[in-house]
Protein backbone atom coordinates (compact mmCIF):
# COMPACT_ATOMS: atom_id res chain seq x y z
CA UNK A 1 0.00 0.00 0.00
CA UNK A 2 1.10 3.31 -0.73
CA UNK A 3 1.48 6.08 1.70
CA UNK A 4 1.44 10.32 2.03
CA UNK A 5 2.80 12.44 4.93
CA UNK A 6 0.58 14.20 6.00
CA UNK A 7 1.71 16.37 9.04
CA UNK A 8 3.11 14.08 11.53
CA UNK A 9 1.22 10.88 10.68
CA UNK A 10 2.32 8.47 7.20
CA UNK A 11 -1.27 8.12 6.11
CA UNK A 12 -1.32 4.40 4.41
CA UNK A 13 -4.19 4.43 1.48
CA UNK A 14 -5.38 1.97 -0.93
CA UNK A 15 -6.38 3.25 -4.54
CA UNK A 16 -8.16 0.87 -7.22
CA UNK A 17 -9.94 1.73 -10.77
CA UNK A 18 -9.79 4.85 -12.94
CA UNK A 19 -11.99 8.29 -13.03
CA UNK A 20 -13.09 10.84 -10.74
CA UNK A 21 -12.25 10.58 -7.25
CA UNK A 22 -14.18 8.75 -4.70
CA UNK A 23 -12.68 8.49 -1.04
CA UNK A 24 -13.99 6.60 1.65
CA UNK A 25 -13.69 6.61 4.96
CA UNK A 26 -13.68 3.82 7.75
CA UNK A 27 -14.83 4.20 11.16
CA UNK A 28 -13.12 4.00 14.49
CA UNK A 29 -11.60 0.86 15.52
CA UNK A 30 -11.43 -0.15 11.38
CA UNK A 31 -9.43 -0.06 8.18
CA UNK A 32 -9.69 0.18 5.17
CA UNK A 33 -10.58 -3.11 5.00
CA UNK A 34 -13.78 -2.59 5.53
CA UNK A 35 -14.52 -1.61 2.28
CA UNK A 36 -13.12 -4.40 -0.05
CA UNK A 37 -16.26 -5.42 -1.32
CA UNK A 38 -17.49 -1.68 -2.23
CA UNK A 39 -14.35 -0.73 -3.69
CA UNK A 40 -14.24 -3.50 -5.98
CA UNK A 41 -17.88 -2.27 -7.09
CA UNK A 42 -16.78 1.42 -7.51
CA UNK A 43 -13.75 0.42 -9.01
CA UNK A 44 -15.84 0.06 -11.98
CA UNK A 45 -16.37 3.67 -12.45
CA UNK A 46 -14.05 5.57 -10.10
CA UNK A 47 -10.67 5.64 -8.81
CA UNK A 48 -11.79 4.34 -5.44
CA UNK A 49 -8.98 5.58 -2.83
CA UNK A 50 -9.53 4.10 1.14
CA UNK A 51 -7.07 5.40 3.17
CA UNK A 52 -6.24 4.32 6.89
CA UNK A 53 -7.17 6.91 9.46
CA UNK A 54 -4.23 7.49 11.97
CA UNK A 55 -3.47 4.74 14.28
CA UNK A 56 -5.38 2.72 12.43
CA UNK A 57 -4.11 0.03 10.11
CA UNK A 58 -1.19 0.33 8.65
CA UNK A 59 -1.16 4.47 9.39
CA UNK A 60 1.43 5.67 12.08
CA UNK A 61 -0.03 6.49 15.76
CA UNK A 62 1.71 9.58 16.75
CA UNK A 63 1.24 10.63 20.24
CA UNK A 64 -1.30 12.91 21.69
CA UNK A 65 -5.00 13.14 21.80
CA UNK A 66 -7.30 13.13 18.79
CA UNK A 67 -10.48 14.76 17.43
CA UNK A 68 -11.92 14.65 14.65
CA UNK A 69 -10.75 17.93 13.43
CA UNK A 70 -7.12 16.45 13.46
CA UNK A 71 -8.27 13.58 11.31
CA UNK A 72 -10.19 15.51 9.04
CA UNK A 73 -7.00 17.59 8.23
CA UNK A 74 -5.23 14.17 7.64
CA UNK A 75 -7.61 13.39 4.96
CA UNK A 76 -7.23 17.31 3.18
CA UNK A 77 -3.25 16.51 3.73
CA UNK A 78 -4.19 13.35 1.27
CA UNK A 79 -6.00 15.20 -0.91
CA UNK A 80 -3.37 17.73 -1.36
CA UNK A 81 -0.72 14.92 -1.80
CA UNK A 82 -2.75 13.42 -4.25
CA UNK A 83 -3.43 16.61 -6.23
CA UNK A 84 -7.71 15.44 -5.25
CA UNK A 85 -8.83 19.10 -5.93
CA UNK A 86 -12.45 17.29 -6.06
CA UNK A 87 -13.91 14.01 -4.86
CA UNK A 88 -16.86 12.18 -4.02
CA UNK A 89 -16.76 11.41 -0.31
CA UNK A 90 -18.20 8.80 1.82
CA UNK A 91 -17.61 8.37 5.93
CA UNK A 92 -18.55 5.03 7.73
CA UNK A 93 -20.14 5.98 11.35
CA UNK A 94 -16.66 7.84 12.62
CA UNK A 95 -15.81 8.44 9.05
CA UNK A 96 -18.97 10.71 8.86
CA UNK A 97 -18.09 12.77 11.11
CA UNK A 98 -14.58 12.75 9.39
CA UNK A 99 -16.89 13.75 6.38
CA UNK A 100 -18.96 15.87 7.99
CA UNK A 101 -15.94 17.85 9.34
CA UNK A 102 -14.00 17.57 5.80
CA UNK A 103 -17.17 19.46 4.14
CA UNK A 104 -17.79 21.92 6.75
CA UNK A 105 -13.74 23.20 6.13
CA UNK A 106 -13.21 21.94 2.65
CA UNK A 107 -16.56 22.87 1.02
CA UNK A 108 -14.85 23.38 -2.48
CA UNK A 109 -13.39 19.83 -2.82
CA UNK A 110 -16.17 17.84 -2.28
CA UNK A 111 -18.89 16.82 -5.07
CA UNK A 112 -21.45 15.31 -3.28
CA UNK A 113 -21.39 13.43 0.58
CA UNK A 114 -22.12 9.91 1.00
CA UNK A 115 -22.70 8.81 4.70
CA UNK A 116 -23.16 5.42 5.93
CA UNK A 117 -24.58 5.20 9.62
CA UNK A 118 -23.92 8.63 9.98
CA UNK A 119 -24.13 10.97 13.33
CA UNK A 120 -23.43 14.72 13.75
CA UNK A 121 -23.05 14.99 18.03
CA UNK A 122 -22.83 12.31 20.72
CA UNK A 123 -26.19 12.14 23.00
CA UNK A 124 -26.80 10.79 26.19
CA UNK A 125 -27.46 7.11 24.74
CA UNK A 126 -23.80 7.38 22.46
CA UNK A 127 -22.06 8.73 25.18
CA UNK A 128 -22.86 5.89 27.54
CA UNK A 129 -22.23 3.14 24.68
CA UNK A 130 -18.55 4.82 23.93
CA UNK A 131 -17.77 4.98 27.59
CA UNK A 132 -18.80 1.54 28.03
CA UNK A 133 -16.45 0.70 24.93
CA UNK A 134 -13.72 2.33 26.46
CA UNK A 135 -13.73 0.58 30.12
CA UNK A 136 -14.55 -2.80 28.13
CA UNK A 137 -11.24 -2.23 26.04
CA UNK A 138 -9.12 -1.08 29.27
CA UNK A 139 -10.56 -4.42 31.15
CA UNK A 140 -10.48 -6.60 28.33
CA UNK A 141 -8.61 -5.76 25.79
CA UNK A 142 -9.79 -5.02 21.69
CA UNK A 143 -10.96 -8.61 21.66
CA UNK A 144 -13.44 -8.76 23.91
CA UNK A 145 -14.55 -5.27 22.48
CA UNK A 146 -15.11 -6.88 19.46
CA UNK A 147 -16.88 -9.79 20.62
CA UNK A 148 -19.22 -7.65 22.27
CA UNK A 149 -19.60 -5.12 19.10
CA UNK A 150 -20.00 -8.46 16.44
CA UNK A 151 -23.26 -9.32 18.63
CA UNK A 152 -24.50 -5.45 17.80
CA UNK A 153 -23.18 -4.67 14.42
CA UNK A 154 -25.68 -7.56 12.69
CA UNK A 155 -28.54 -8.30 12.42
CA UNK A 156 -28.84 -11.98 13.68
CA UNK A 157 -30.01 -13.43 10.32
CA UNK A 158 -26.92 -11.85 8.51
CA UNK A 159 -25.10 -13.27 10.86
CA UNK A 160 -26.48 -16.71 10.49
CA UNK A 161 -26.48 -16.45 6.54
CA UNK A 162 -23.07 -14.97 6.30
CA UNK A 163 -20.87 -16.22 9.02
CA UNK A 164 -17.70 -15.49 6.98
CA UNK A 165 -18.12 -11.90 7.23
CA UNK A 166 -18.67 -11.60 11.09
CA UNK A 167 -15.27 -13.46 10.96
CA UNK A 168 -13.72 -10.90 8.68
CA UNK A 169 -15.52 -8.21 10.27
CA UNK A 170 -13.86 -9.81 13.65
CA UNK A 171 -10.51 -9.85 12.18
CA UNK A 172 -10.32 -6.25 11.00
CA UNK A 173 -11.26 -4.96 14.52
CA UNK A 174 -8.58 -7.08 16.04
CA UNK A 175 -5.63 -5.44 13.91
CA UNK A 176 -6.15 -2.56 16.17
CA UNK A 177 -4.49 -1.23 18.91
CA UNK A 178 -5.81 -0.50 22.12
CA UNK A 179 -5.03 2.80 22.70
CA UNK A 180 -6.32 3.57 19.16
CA UNK A 181 -9.11 2.88 19.65
CA UNK A 182 -9.76 4.24 22.78
CA UNK A 183 -8.21 7.71 21.36
CA UNK A 184 -11.20 7.29 18.84
CA UNK A 185 -14.11 6.91 21.23
CA UNK A 186 -12.51 10.12 23.30
CA UNK A 187 -12.68 12.20 19.88
CA UNK A 188 -15.96 10.76 18.89
CA UNK A 189 -16.98 12.24 22.21
CA UNK A 190 -16.23 15.64 21.71
CA UNK A 191 -17.62 15.82 18.12
CA UNK A 192 -20.79 18.34 17.68
CA UNK A 193 -21.71 19.43 14.05
CA UNK A 194 -24.85 20.61 14.85
CA UNK A 195 -24.34 24.48 14.83
CA UNK A 196 -22.81 24.26 11.22
CA UNK A 197 -24.79 21.26 9.26
CA UNK A 198 -27.21 24.35 7.86
CA UNK A 199 -24.11 25.60 6.48
CA UNK A 200 -23.46 22.57 4.43
CA UNK A 201 -24.36 23.18 0.58
CA UNK A 202 -23.32 19.98 -0.90
CA UNK A 203 -25.77 17.36 -2.15
CA UNK A 204 -26.09 14.65 0.60
CA UNK A 205 -26.81 11.24 0.83
CA UNK A 206 -27.56 9.17 3.85
CA UNK A 207 -27.68 5.53 4.17
CA UNK A 208 -28.71 3.56 7.71
CA UNK A 209 -29.71 0.16 8.33
CA UNK A 210 -33.26 -0.38 9.97
CA UNK A 211 -31.22 -1.92 13.21
CA UNK A 212 -28.23 -0.03 12.93
CA UNK A 213 -28.05 0.41 16.89
CA UNK A 214 -24.49 1.38 17.61
CA UNK A 215 -25.58 4.98 15.14
CA UNK A 216 -29.12 4.64 15.09
CA UNK A 217 -31.17 5.91 11.98
CA UNK A 218 -32.56 9.14 13.98
CA UNK A 219 -29.10 10.59 13.75
CA UNK A 220 -29.00 10.18 10.08
CA UNK A 221 -32.48 11.39 9.83
CA UNK A 222 -31.60 14.48 12.06
CA UNK A 223 -28.40 15.46 9.53
CA UNK A 224 -30.84 15.24 6.51
CA UNK A 225 -33.57 17.59 8.30
CA UNK A 226 -30.65 20.08 8.83
CA UNK A 227 -28.67 20.08 5.29
CA UNK A 228 -30.39 21.54 2.81
CA UNK A 229 -29.22 19.03 -0.30
CA UNK A 230 -29.62 16.13 2.24
CA UNK A 231 -31.38 13.00 1.32
CA UNK A 232 -31.74 10.24 3.88
CA UNK A 233 -32.59 6.11 2.94
CA UNK A 234 -33.24 3.51 5.73
CA UNK A 235 -32.71 0.21 4.55
CA UNK A 236 -35.04 -1.95 5.79
CA UNK A 237 -33.54 -5.43 8.01
CA UNK A 238 -30.25 -3.73 7.68
CA UNK A 239 -27.62 -3.35 10.57
CA UNK A 240 -24.72 -0.64 11.34
CA UNK A 241 -22.87 -1.58 8.02
CA UNK A 242 -25.45 -1.30 5.70
CA UNK A 243 -23.22 -2.12 2.40
CA UNK A 244 -22.41 -5.02 4.11
CA UNK A 245 -26.04 -6.16 5.14
CA UNK A 246 -27.73 -5.02 2.37
CA UNK A 247 -25.18 -4.41 -0.16
CA UNK A 248 -27.45 -4.78 -3.01
CA UNK A 249 -29.77 -2.40 -1.97
CA UNK A 250 -27.21 0.08 -1.10
CA UNK A 251 -25.51 0.77 -4.59
CA UNK A 252 -28.54 0.82 -6.34
CA UNK A 253 -29.39 3.60 -3.46
CA UNK A 254 -25.88 5.22 -4.25
CA UNK A 255 -25.52 4.53 -7.87
CA UNK A 256 -29.42 6.44 -8.11
CA UNK A 257 -28.20 9.38 -6.08
CA UNK A 258 -25.13 10.23 -8.31
CA UNK A 259 -26.88 9.50 -11.52
CA UNK A 260 -29.40 12.39 -10.03
CA UNK A 261 -26.49 14.91 -9.51
CA UNK A 262 -25.50 14.46 -13.35
CA UNK A 263 -22.18 14.51 -11.94
CA UNK A 264 -18.40 13.12 -13.03
CA UNK A 265 -18.78 9.03 -13.32
CA UNK A 266 -18.70 6.35 -15.91
CA UNK A 267 -22.62 5.50 -16.44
Amino acid sequence: MPSVKAGEVNLYYCQKGKGFPFVLIHGWGSNHKIWTELMNFLSRSFCVIAPDLRGHGRSSFPPGAYSIKILAEDINALFEALNLSQVYLMGLSMGSAVALQMAWNHPQKIRSLILASAWSYCDDDFKSRLQEWISIIQNGGIQKLTEYLAAHYFPHSFIMKKPQLGKKYKEIRSEQSPQSVISACQACLEFDMRKNLRSIKIPTLLISGEFGVLAPPHHAKYIAQQIPRAKSIILKGGGHLPFWDKPNEFCEELLEFIRSLKLPGKK
